[in-house]
């Protein structure tokens, strides 16, 4: 999965469509039909489906929270209430806010208890984050400084939330008097409803470092468990390249690191093999590598980190050099510059030997004469 692939707003509200969620829509809708259809008998059925798709609802919000790809199978633990107690939790909630409501509207004026409803309607997404950010209990979601946190740890993403939210009620709304099917007003209703949750848990996975949300497949996630399997990689060729230098065999082992790596296209990959060979008590591989690095690092204009690995191979061995006259120039001038002038006289000592017949020869005397 890429950044965009749970970053957006639109992959949140389209993503009760994907793969099981949609199929769990049809069959409930086809259900709830049935309930309605039923009469009395169909009570029982159209609690039972309420309970099992708030359930679900909070799966798909999981689902999305943790960066998961693929929407979530109807299981028995999303069914089961006893398991998935946060659907209960919600309910006593909303129930609760009713209740308050009602409430207030037979001791306070309607102009006063309009905007206290819209509040308390408005608190409904930060509720539901509450609920999906650790193991709810009454206490926990009936206490306003835990919601506020959570509304406030949503920053502006909890715009998008409300907008789900405005949109499942206009839904609701529109299709309580709808023309449609039965079966097709039921599905988009039930469709509006898991949408605001979707919405929710994007915004917990987008805000998932100020939120604390546990994810199982995040961008950072991504990059340790890539990093993880190239250290592995890396270990593996080098304890082969270990064994074939304490044989004697050192052009066997740089070319096994070599071919192992030729096709690498990472700039860093020299870096880590020299951070790892220089721990050996033979530094010859660390020098070949080395002067590899730092043609690496002068053709990316990072001279300060390449004179950093020059020093370095300096002290193991004084006689050696960067594999190109113009390297060492560049190297020299950022030596100078950082007022390391002995390994700026170092490099220069012997250019006339080491890079014979080059053309920045009289750079390099200019350079020693200065």
């Amino acid at each position: 999965m890429t950044d965009s692939d749970n970053d957006s707003p639109i992959i949140w509200i389209l993503y009760p469509l994907r793969g099981a969620a949609l199929g769990v829509l049809v069959v409930f809708a086809l259900l709830a039909t049935l309930g309605l259809a039923a009469g009395l008998l169909g009570v029982w059925l159209l609690l039972v489906l309420t309970i099992a798709i708030s359930g679900y609802a909070f799966a798909l919000l999981d689902a999305v929270a943790e960066g998961r790809r693929n929407a979530p199978e109807m299981t028995a633990d999303v069914l089961s209430p006893w398991n998935e107690r946060r659907s209960l939790w919600l309910v006593f909630v909303m129930a609760s806010g009713i209740g308050i409501f009602q409430a207030l509207t037979r001791i306070t004026p309607p102009t006063f208890v309009e905007p206290i409803g819209f509040a308390l309607l408005a608190m409904l997404p930060a509720v539901i984050a509450t609920l999906g950010l650790e193991s709810a209990t009454p206490a926990r979601v009936l206490n306003p400084i835990a919601v506020a946190r959570a509304a406030w740890g949503m920053g502006g993403f909890y715009v998008v939330c409300l907008l789900a939210l405005v949109v499942a009620g206009l839904l609701f709304a529109a299709l309580g008097q709808s023309a449609l099917m039965r079966p097709v007003s039921l599905f988009l209703q039930l469709y509006a409803w898991l949408m605001v949750f979707t919405v929710v848990g994007g915004t917990l996975y987008r805000r998932r470092h100020r939120l604390g949300t546990i994810t199982m497949d995040s961008p950072e996630q991504r990059t340790e468990r890539r990093l993880a399997a190239q250290r592995a990689d890396l270990d593996r060729v080098l304890d082969e390249a270990y064994r074939l230098a304490r044989t004697g065999r050192l052009d066997t082992a740089y070319s096994e690191i070599r071919r192992k790596f030729a096709r690498d296209s990472e700039t860093d990959k020299s870096g880590r093999l020299f951070d790892a060979l220089s721990q050996w008590e033979d530094k010859r591989l660390a020098l070949r590598i080395g002067r590899e690095w730092i043609s690496v690092l002068i053709t990316e204009r990072r001279s300060g980190a390449a004179l950093d690995v020059t020093a370095r191979c300096l002290e193991w061995d004084p006689t050696f050099r960067p594999a190109r006259a113009a390297e060492t120039i560049r190297l020299v001038n950022e030596a100078r510059d950082r007022g390391q002038i002995a390994i700026a006289d170092a490099l220069l000592a012997d250019f006339e030997i080491i890079y014979p017949d080059d053309p920045a020869l009289s750079i390099a005397r200019n350079l020693r004469g200065s």
